[in-house]
């Protein structure tokens, strides 16, 4: 009897310089302002994640509300996109 093999469906995003640049001025701007969500909102579409991805960015430093649970794929992406903005920068 053949075996039917289950491939992950899970794609990983692909971080583009553009995703990069996003992000450096997503940095720069005040967390939930109108800039800030636009660019996120810019950025959500450059990366091509899922709608459960949202947000799709949390900055790791800021000190959450008590009653918010830390988003951790969220602070990932920002710590990979902080990785990346990094070696872009240093090649």
């Amino acid at each position: 009897m053949p075996v039917k093999r289950r491939v992950s469906k899970q794609r990983e995003h692909q971080i583009t310089p553009h995703a990069i640049a996003l992000f450096r001025k997503l940095r720069r701007k005040q967390p939930g302002s109108e800039a800030w969500w636009q660019l996120h909102n810019a950025l959500f579409d450059e990366l091509a994640t899922k709608p459960w991805d949202w947000p799709i960015v949390e900055d790791p430093d800021l000190p959450l509300h008590p009653s918010k649970q830390p988003d951790l794929e969220a602070r990932q992406r920002w710590r990979e996109l902080e990785r990346a903005a990094a070696m872009q920068l240093a090649a």
